[in-house]
């Protein structure tokens, strides 16, 4: 069986997986609050230890562009095409489960064609064996996860319905297998470019979306700051350890 097909099957099932948990459970106020901290941490870490260095590498000098247009792409479109009924003090989260599936779903592409790519480095060099490959693979199915849990936390505490979640996180499933088989028309300029503008969206639906409203958290400001905490040394031991 292709290499190509195993990542991709074992991707969606991780990220549907993992992100299906979150779904299948009543959670009180306080659980969506430590959820929605760890997620702040996770894509904080993941925007500036993963993502940053690797578009810098790529883009050079226009990596800063990429990543204001990205945070301003979340920032206009929330202005204008995410808009509900009620004021913002009414229902605080009704913005962020949109901005993160389409954040995190432009990541996941991203992610996927990186992989497809290194996939084929490896089979280009002598005497490389299957081990590397499936390394890489671990390492990407342990970073995926963290991220499908975020994201179903947001669609919730978005006052999504579960169904409409699911879909959500079902579509979210398919986009790194989408990203492995466009790494076929891979560019190195156009990857740089998107993770570039993918950054840009992490740091927006962290600094507009989730931490400004988990300030005003106080009854459980140590749970809270904890599980932002144990988000952000979660990828940054990843980093380390890759």
């Amino acid at each position: 069986m292709s290499v190509y097909v195993i990542a991709s099957v074992s991707l969606f099932v991780t990220i549907f997986v993992s992100g299906s948990i979150p779904l299948l459970y009543r959670w009180k106020q306080h659980h969506f609050d430590i959820f929605l901290c760890f997620g702040a941490g996770v894509l904080l870490s993941a925007a500036f230890l993963h993502m940053l260095p690797t578009a810098i590498e790529s883009s050079g000098e226009q990596t800063g562009l990429f990543v204001l247009g990205g945070f301003l792409l979340l920032f206009f479109a929330e202005q204008f095409t995410m808009t509900h009924a009620c004021s913002e003090e009414a229902c605080p989260n009704h913005k962020v489960g949109l901005s993160a599936l389409l954040g995190l779903s432009i990541h996941s592409i991203i992610t996927g064609i990186a992989l497809g790519v290194s996939f084929l480095g490896v089979s280009l060099l002598d005497g490389a064996s299957h081990s590397v490959v499936y390394a890489m693979l671990f390492a990407v199915l342990i970073h995926k996860i963290p991220e499908s849990l975020t994201l179903a936390a947001m669609l919730l505490a978005s006052a999504w319905k579960r169904r409409t979640s699911f879909i959500a996180i079902l579509v979210f499933a398919l986009m790194s297998p989408l990203g492995i088989w466009l790494s076929r028309y891979y560019s190195g300029n156009a990857l740089g470019a998107a993770l570039g503008v993918s950054t840009g969206t992490f740091l927006y639906i962290a600094s507009s979306d989730l931490l400004p409203h988990l300030h005003k958290k106080e009854a459980h400001r140590w749970w809270n700051l904890t599980a932002f905490t144990v988000g952000l040394l979660l990828l940054a031991f990843q980093r380390h350890s890759h």
